[in-house]
C-alpha cells in the first residue's frame, strides 16, 4: 500500500515500545518488594544454579521461594523480598 512507514523505523519505533514495557513491567514488580502477597506455586525451577518453587500472585508477579518441601498448587503468604531478576521477585 502507499504511504506505509519503512520498515526501519517501524523496527525501531517497536523497539523502543519494547525497551518502555519492560522498564515499567519491572517497576511494576519492584512496588511489591516488602510486601506479603498471595502466591500460588505451579514448579520447582532451577534459577542462577538453585532450587525454587515458582509461582504467581493475583497480579501475574512471577515469585521463587527457596523451600525443599513439594508446593506444587500450594498457596500460601510470601514476603516478597527483593528481585531475582527484573522478571522474577525472592520470596521468604
Amino acid at each position: 500500500m502507499d504511504g506505509q512507514i519503512d520498515e526501519s523505523v517501524k523496527s525501531l519505533r517497536s523497539d523502543v515500545c519494547e525497551v518502555i514495557e519492560r522498564k515499567q513491567s519491572e517497576e511494576f514488580r519492584k512496588r511489591f518488594i516488602g510486601r506479603t502477597v498471595s502466591v500460588i506455586f505451579e514448579e520447582e525451577k532451577e534459577i542462577l544454579g538453585k532450587k525454587y518453587w515458582v509461582g504467581y500472585t493475583p497480579e501475574y508477579i512471577r515469585v521463587a521461594y527457596e523451600c525443599n518441601e513439594n508446593m506444587q498448587n500450594v498457596s500460601a503468604n510470601i514476603e516478597i523480598v527483593s528481585m531475582i531478576t527484573p522478571e522474577i521477585a525472592l520470596g521468604k
